[in-house]
């Protein structure tokens, strides 16, 4: 495997060098987004396919192909889809060059047949590269445009988009800003393709006012939740207390590998991989968050990789929400979300007087990112105020035999 700086490898002008390297799953998977521009990795196992990796995360593979002498690229899927389709989409996009047609003009001509919001959609999914977590957003959100779909692009006028959020707003007010946000994108992208040159009709559109989420557990609601908690089968113990114990962000801690835990150090490295904003987090572990994780490792098999595994495609858990479902209903907690606990853990710590920029830190938030590379300077202090929420929970377990 190369060096890793040569990920970082920019030319004279100052543009980042092409990688060229056998791809593996794994490999795929785990290199990092870089800090600005693109990663461009050439697959030298199938020559003219390429993964490429935005600053912000997103993934996706192209054919590279010159056509009348001038380099080509041309999108095949999001980089969700394993490196074995991937290659069997290249090949069979390469098969139809070598049948004698062009695929370029087939997209030419197809662009110029665009004309409802339906077809501008399904383009724009194949010409923009999206991360994972915005094409499950967006198309959860393309679902509730409903009849408009079908309508020309030309046709569609601002009272239209008004009447679509209108009427998705009277249930969910913020679920219908995201929805003329997401028209608002699919105008501007049609205009930069020149596939559209009237008015955006969702431009200037007023918006509902949104409130950020308030909600966190109360000491008076911690024994509850932390007994129907206990009450779940392994993983779940583990799995949401260390959820407030470090107010990580579920996905990263359903990702957890045991090679980014230090346990004598005390910290878990969360690398840039597996965090939301793509910048590496250095958590400082308290006490009952190390002994659960030690108690683990010592009852996993060798050679595991991840704390918390399970039989899926990632190899460790990615659906906690059945078990948050149960937990819930036995707490009486409907109104709670999983990423309730990642306030609550905020709330504890400014409630124990820690300032801002340290919650921040504690928190991987991205308006601390500039401060993160000092981060190691501050982990034993951020370590005694995450201790708080520890005391906070220890102090509202009910107390039963074999609870820890």
């Amino acid at each position: 495997m190369p060096a890793e700086p040569a990920l970082r490898i920019a030319g004279p002008s100052g543009r980042r060098k092409p990688i060229k390297r056998k791809l593996t799953q794994a490999w795929c998977r785990s290199v990092a987004p870089p800090t600005e521009g693109r990663l461009v990795v050439h697959d030298t196992a199938t020559p003219g396919l390429v993964l490429t990796v935005t600053a912000k995360g997103s993934r996706a593979w192209y054919l590279y192909k010159k056509i009348d002498g001038k380099p080509r690229r041309f999108k095949l899927a999001d980089a969700d889809v394993a490196l074995e389709d991937a290659r069997k989409l290249f090949y069979k996009e390469l098969a139809r060059f070598h049948d004698g047609k062009n695929p370029a003009a087939e997209r030419r001509r197809r662009r110029q047949r665009v004309t409802t919001l339906a077809e501008l959609w399904t383009l724009y999914g194949e010409e923009r590269e999206r991360t994972p977590r915005t094409i499950t957003a967006e198309t959860s959100l393309w679902k509730q445009v409903g009849a408009m779909d079908r309508r020309a692009l030309d046709s569609i006028k601002v009272e239209d988009v008004a009447a679509l959020h209108s009427r998705i707003g009277k249930k969910r007010k913020v679920t219908a800003n995201r929805v003329v946000q997401l028209v608002r994108r699919l105008f501007r992208f049609a205009r930069r393709r020149r596939l559209y040159t009237g008015d955006n009709p969702a431009e200037g559109l007023e918006l509902y006012p949104e409130r950020g989420r308030e909600r966190y557990v109360k000491p008076s609601e911690l024994p509850a939740l932390l007994a129907a908690i206990d009450a779940e089968a392994d993983p779940w113990p583990d799995y949401f207390r260390l959820l407030l114990l470090t107010g990580a962000r579920r996905s990263a801690l359903a990702a957890m590998k045991w090679a980014d835990l230090d346990l004598n150090a005390k910290t878990w490295a969360i690398p840039a991989s597996d965090s939301k904003n793509k910048t590496g987090i250095t958590v400082a572990l308290v006490p009952e968050a190390v002994t659960r994780l030690e108690r683990r490792l010592a009852a996993s098999k060798e050679n595991a990789k991840y704390v918390f595994p399970a039989p899926s495609k990632e190899g460790h858990v990615v659906n906690p929400y059945e078990a948050w479902k149960r937990i819930r209903d036995a707490a009486k907690m409907d109104n709670l979300t999983m990423h309730d606990l990642r306030h609550t853990t905020g709330s504890y710590l400014a409630a124990a007087g820690v300032s801002a920029p340290m919650i921040g830190k504690a928190l991987g938030h991205r308006s601390m990112s500039s401060t993160m590379r000092y981060m190691h300077l501050d982990v034993e202090s951020i370590r005694e105020e995450l201790a708080h929420v520890a005391d906070a929970m220890a102090a509202a377990t009910p107390t039963q035999k074999g609870n820890t």
